[in-house]
């Protein structure tokens, strides 16, 4: 559930109005692979892919859409016409980690990947399905009401402010973790308050949390 396919593989189409914006234009198959062929797109990738444990959410730490969705700006991909692309992460990550092009099919002609997790910056392929759009809008009306769907910062306000918040929560505490490791290497004392700071795993459950609505703070008291 939750997506945006604003950069999904569509079949060769003609050329594009000349007043669309480039990074805004759908990539074809073509294109695609010379992203996919990119080592430095990967790398890029990676790096700004927060990794927890298998089964959790992989926070992406990058540049975010209004939505919400991971934006990866692409290498030079050799220097053809995909170069310079923004992409979104998790379609990128999707064909990257199973090796082929999102295809659409007679049984699905628009296919879209969703997130089981409801978290739109998540990477961890664990947590992505390919649906059709319809059964992705179908998830989300269904379970809108549920956490983190209902996060407070989503729910009264812009649909990125959930993402935005993990993701700074990550920056946050990964540069406390330099300057911890600064001080090691002069031999100094890393204080307490700073070594609390540099816990990433323990700065994304105090940025979730954040945005829990009251009454399901009060139904797990209650349990």
């Amino acid at each position: 559930m939750h997506d945006d396919l604003s950069s999904a593989p569509l079949p060769p189409q003609g050329p594009q109005p000349a007043r669309r914006r480039r990074s805004a234009a759908r990539l074809d198959a073509e294109m695609w692979r010379a992203l996919l062929a990119c080592e430095e797109t990967a790398t890029a990738y990676q790096a700004s892919t927060y990794r927890q444990g298998e089964t959790q959410c992989w926070f992406w730490a990058g540049a975010l859409s209004d939505s919400g969705h991971g934006k990866l700006k692409a290498g030079r991909a050799g220097g053809g016409a995909a170069a310079g692309r923004t992409v979104t992460a998790h379609v990128y990550g999707y064909q990257l980690h199973r090796q082929r092009l999102i295809t659409p099919t007679p049984a699905m002609p628009d296919p879209v990947v969703g997130h089981t997790c409801d978290e739109p910056s998540c990477q961890n392929p664990r947590h992505w399905e390919l649906v059709s759009r319809g059964d992705n809008v179908r998830a989300y009306h269904q379970r809108k009401h549920r956490f983190p769907l209902n996060d407070t910062r989503t729910r009264n306000g812009r649909k990125s402010a959930r993402a935005e918040a993990l993701r700074d929560a990550i920056r946050r505490a990964q540069a406390a973790q330099e300057r911890a490791q600064a001080l090691r290497e002069r031999g100094e004392a890393v204080p307490d308050d700073l070594q609390a700071a540099a816990d990433v795993e323990a700065a994304l459950r105090r940025a979730s949390e954040a945005g829990r609505p009251p009454e399901e703070f009060q139904t797990i008291a209650l349990f």
